[in-house]
């Protein structure tokens, strides 16, 4: 039996073999240090690293630059419904929540196995605030990587995303962030030695996607987002969410990446997912006789706003620290949205008039000030990232 089909068959049963069990309202099987007392548990955080860290020898002479790791869920919490086995190349990252990664996963209905070439989820959730725009950019970045291995792709594997029949994010992060895979059936005879060739074969792609690369983080393959997508992700609820503690004066520039073949700045969702929360529905130029309403937003249940960066973000390359601050996000019902971007220009300029003088002081603490000459220029050149 191969290791796959030994964890695809046998992983049920050493959960709960080798758990803490706790009793609530219910017995939860609990993922306990590696005692690895049973077999499948061994083959995952032992047998299967092993198998890869000797075949990275037998190529390379040498498995120095390389790590392995078989995980089964995270210490004192429940096994995972997803397990793995991962190679990380240390230049790129050590773990599974950043970067790109060789990792063989279980699907959670234990009928199949897929070695991958793949990312981690956690990066671009951090970047991107919302899970659902993580998700698509995942994609597109496997997409994009994609397109860059054309002819270094192994026999046998395939492009796009998997089916783990995945119920937890962390197992849908891993569905669309695949960039290659070689599928596994329970029991249809492959062999140890088929898999040891296959992951020689996808380390000689993962080494050429290094080189290709050249340190550019895999999140900055291809940022582009359009305006609904941007402005869907910025009205998620951030209940539970950390605030960020930001420091005083100008901030760092915000990430670039590509973005239909050129380079640009990425404007963060949960920035202005931040200033929308804390308007709580009332848009910037709200009266007690004009309320500004537009709709009940379905995901907040207050008054549907969105976020506008006063100084429009295509003029980041202007600044010397990140325009995309809290102080320069205006929140705005879906009309006064529109009319800054669309209205003749003699309207617009009546709004910035009014928009500055609130927002000027802060400006200048971030170290982004501006006139309202300067500002007004800037407004003839408005893009979809404003």
């Amino acid at each position: 039996m191969s290791y796959i089909d030994l964890i695809l068959t046998e992983y049920e049963s050493a959960m709960q073999s080798d758990s803490k069990v706790e009793s609530n309202r219910r017995k939860t099987e609990k993922v306990v240090p590696a005692s690895n007392s049973h077999q499948a548990l061994r083959t995952l955080r032992i047998d299967l690293p092993k198998l890869f860290e000797n075949a990275i020898f037998a190529e390379k002479g040498s498995a120095n630059g390389y790590s392995t790791k078989g995980s089964c869920g995270q210490l004192n919490f429940n096994f995972a419904k997803v397990p793995w086995v991962a190679v990380f190349n240390n230049a790129i990252t050590k773990g599974a929540s950043n970067g790109y990664y060789i990792v063989l996963l279980f699907s959670e209905e234990r009928n199949t196995a897929y070695l991958t070439l793949n990312q981690g989820f956690t990066a671009f959730l951090t970047l991107y605030g919302s899970s659902s725009l993580a998700t698509q950019k995942i994609q597109d970045c496997a997409n994009a990587a994609t397109q860059l291995l054309t002819e270094a792709v192994p026999a046998g594997f395939v492009s796009g995303p998997i089916n783990l029949s995945a119920s937890v994010d962390l197992g849908k992060g891993y569905q669309a962030a695949c960039i290659l895979s070689k599928q596994y059936r329970l029991n249809d005879g492959h062999t140890n030695l088929d898999i040891t060739n296959d992951f020689v074969a996808l380390l000689k792609t993962y080494d050429q996607l290094v080189s290709l690369l050249s340190g550019t983080p895999i999140t900055s393959l291809e940022i582009t987002v359009d305006e609904a997508a941007f402005q869907a992700a910025a009205n998620e609820p951030q209940q539970g969410k950390q605030k960020a503690l930001l420091p005083p004066g100008g901030l760092p520039l915000p990430p670039m990446g590509q973005s239909a073949g050129h380079k640009k700045y990425l404007r963060s969702p949960a920035v202005t997912a931040r200033v929308i929360t804390n308007a709580n529905g009332v848009c910037a130029f709200t009266t007690a006789s004009d309320p500004h309403m537009s709709f009940t937003c379905g995901k907040r249940h207050v008054n549907y706003i969105e976020g506008h960066h006063l100084i429009p973000f295509s003029q980041q390359y202007r600044f010397a620290f990140s325009i995309d601050v809290d102080e320069n996000i205006i929140p705005l019902c879906p009309n006064c949205h529109r009319l800054l971007h669309h209205a003749k220009m003699s309207e617009r300029k009546k709004l910035l008039s009014q928009l500055l003088p609130m927002r000027a002081n802060g400006l200048a603490e971030r170290l982004i000030p501006v006139t309202l000459n300067e500002l007004i220029g800037m407004y003839g050149k408005l893009t979809i990232d404003d």
